[in-house]
C-alpha cells in the first residue's frame, strides 16, 4: 500500500460524512426541478449560505453534484441513487446508517469493552428509524439486483410454500414469488417489520400469494411443512449456538426434501477476506454484538442439524454476500 492510499483509508470518513449530511439536509431532493445556486439550495434546506456553498462544492468533487457557473445540479449518479423518486433510490439506508455515526466513534471502547454501542432509540425515533431502515433494506436489495440474482440461484422449481424467516421488507420473496407462478410466501417477522412490509407488498402484484404472520424467531414456531426457508443477512447478528438453535428449528419445519437458503456475508478460514464482510464483522460487533462467519461454521451448524448436500453459491457480484443451500 502507498502512502497516499493509506491517507485516503483514514480520511474516508469525510466523504462519507458529507452524503449523510447531504441526504439528512434534502440536498439532492432540492435540484430535482432545475439547477439552483447555492444561495437558493441554503434557502430550501433552510441552511447557512456560505457553508452550504462549501458542502455543494465538495458534492460535486466527489461527483455527485455538476456545477456550471455558479448554479448546481444532480449528477447521473444523485439521480438514480439520491432522489427519493427514483426506484433504486438509497436515501432511506444512508439516513439509518448515518445514525451509526456515534457508535462508530466509540469504537475503541467497544474493543475494550466487548459490548456494541448502538444508541438509544425514543419510541418514536424507533419507528421512524427502523421504518427507513427496512425501506432502506428494500432499495439495497432492488438497485444492487441482490433480488434478482438470488431469483436466478435458487431454484424453487416444484416447490409450493416458501418460509421467509426475519423476511424484512419481503423483497427477495416478492422476486421469488414473480419467478415462480405457483409459489406462495410466508413473510414471518416481528409486527413494526411486518407492518412496514406490507405497504412495500402492495407494489407488487401477487394477491393471494403472500401471508404474513408476526413473531420472534428466537420465541416463537415457524409454520410446518414448507418447501424452502430463507434466512437471509441474519446468521450476522447472533451467535453461534443462536444460529445453531434457528438452523435446527427451522429444519423441523421444512418438508421432506425442503431446502434452506442462507444469505451471509461468508469469511474465508482465517476469517479476513473478503474485505466487505471482514469490515462489516466490525459494525455487527458495534451494534448487535454479532459477526460474521467463515464457511466452515455455516456448514457445521447445517450438518449438525441434519441438512446434507450443502452447498456454497457466489458471491456474484456486485453482490458481497453468498449464499449457503442445504437439503433435508
Amino acid at each position: 500500500m502507498e502512502f497516499n492510499d493509506l491517507i485516503k483509508i483514514i480520511d474516508g470518513f469525510r466523504d462519507s460524512r458529507i452524503i449523510h449530511s447531504a441526504v439528512e439536509l434534502g440536498i439532492f431532493e432540492s435540484l430535482t426541478e432545475e439547477p439552483l445556486d447555492s444561495n437558493m439550495i441554503a434557502k430550501s434546506c433552510n441552511c447557512d449560505e456560505s457553508n452550504t456553498e462549501l458542502l455543494l462544492n465538495a458534492l460535486v468533487s466527489m461527483n455527485l453534484l455538476n456545477k456550471s457557473e455558479s448554479l448546481f445540479s444532480n449528477s447521473k449518479t444523485a439521480t438514480e441513487y439520491l432522489v427519493r423518486s427514483s426506484n433504486q433510490y438509497m436515501g432511506d439506508i444512508i439516513r439509518f446508517t448515518g445514525r451509526s455515526w456515534d457508535s462508530w466513534g466509540k469504537l475503541t471502547d467497544s474493543v475494550k469493552s466487548g459490548m456494541p454501542q448502538e444508541p438509544l432509540y425514543t419510541e418514536k425515533q424507533y419507528e421512524e428509524e427502523w421504518e427507513s431502515f427496512i425501506r432502506g433494506m428494500h432499495n439495497f436489495a432492488l438497485s444492487r439486483s441482490d433480488a434478482k440474482i438470488t431469483a436466478d440461484v435458487v431454484d424453487l422449481s416444484g416447490k409450493s410454500i416458501l418460509l421467509d424467516v426475519a423476511c424484512g421488507p419481503g423483497t427477495y420473496s416478492y422476486e421469488l414469488c414473480l419467478r415462480y407462478p405457483n409459489l406462495k410466501a410466508l413473510l414471518f417477522d416481528l409486527p413494526e417489520t411486518i407492518k412496514v412490509a406490507k405497504k412495500i407488498s402492495s407494489e407488487y402484484k401477487l394477491e393471494g400469494r403472500l401471508e404474513f404472520v408476526e413473531g420472534d424467531y428466537k420465541n416463537d414456531d415457524f409454520p410446518a411443512n414448507v418447501d424452502c426457508a430463507l434466512l437471509f443477512n441474519i446468521i450476522h447478528q447472533e451467535d453461534g449456538k443462536e444460529n445453531q438453535s434457528l438452523i435446527n428449528k427451522i429444519f423441523q419445519r421444512l418438508s421432506e426434501n425442503g431446502i434452506l437458503v442462507i444469505k451471509d456475508h461468508i469469511l474465508n478460514e482465517n476469517k479476513t477476506l473478503p474485505e466487505d464482510g471482514s469490515l462489516f464483522s466490525v459494525q455487527m460487533m458495534l451494534t448487535t454484538g454479532g459477526r460474521c462467519y467463515n464457511e466452515i461454521e455455516v456448514y457445521d451448524w447445517m450438518s449438525s442439524a441434519g441438512f446434507s448436500e450443502i452447498k456454497t453459491v457466489g458471491p456474484i457480484s456486485p453482490m458481497t454476500s453468498a449464499f449457503i443451500i442445504g437439503t433435508k
